[in-house]
């Protein structure tokens, strides 16, 4: 059990963390989801294909309408989900196939070391340090495709069981 001591620490110390407080601060940190373009919205036509999947329909209704009614709100939640996570899994497909820029990077420079007769020792720590700031950006990237692939996971995973439940309550079953 939590001592009163260390609860009272712990509510002085989330005291301390309240986020930014200044305007520049909050707008600062209101861009930082966009800086990688990993939260933004799904195309719209991904979004009515899987409209057209969820509802078993041949035109997907427009999005105003869906919007007034329940079923039509949960469809078109899951159907967010849904596309948030196919837009997730196509980005981190294309990231890994691209080819790396810093190794051709090093190869120019190599190749200028040897045309204008510099030591390679001249260059190597910036081509290493250069490197390294690679991997880490490469690494970081990776950590955000699976942060919000996961939430992209439990998005929808709670759309679609909204979605059952509201066919199990509205649908009766056919004997």
């Amino acid at each position: 059990m939590t001592s009163a001591r260390r609860i009272t620490a712990n509510q002085a110390n989330a005291q301390k963390s309240t986020g930014p407080r200044t305007q520049t601060g909050k707008t600062k940190a209101a861009g930082n989801a966009r800086r990688h373009g990993l939260t933004c919205a799904p195309p719209l036509e991904l979004l009515r294909t899987w409209m057209r999947v969820i509802l078993d329909t041949t035109e997907a209704p427009p999005l105003i309408d869906l919007k007034q009614t329940e079923r039509g709100r949960l469809a078109l939640n899951l159907a967010m989900a849904e596309a948030h996570l196919s837009v997730q899994n196509v980005r981190r497909l294309a990231e890994a196939e691209e080819p790396d820029p810093i190794y051709k990077w090093v190869e120019l420079l190599e190749d200028d070391c040897a045309h204008f007769s510099f030591p390679k020792e001249a260059v190597r720590y910036p081509v290493r340090l250069r490197m390294r700031e690679h991997k880490q950006s490469i690494a970081r990237m990776a950590r955000l495709h699976m942060r919000y692939t996961k939430e992209a996971i439990s998005a929808r995973n709670r759309a679609f069981r909204a979605w059952v439940a509201w066919l199990e309550t509205n649908l009766t079953p056919e004997l």
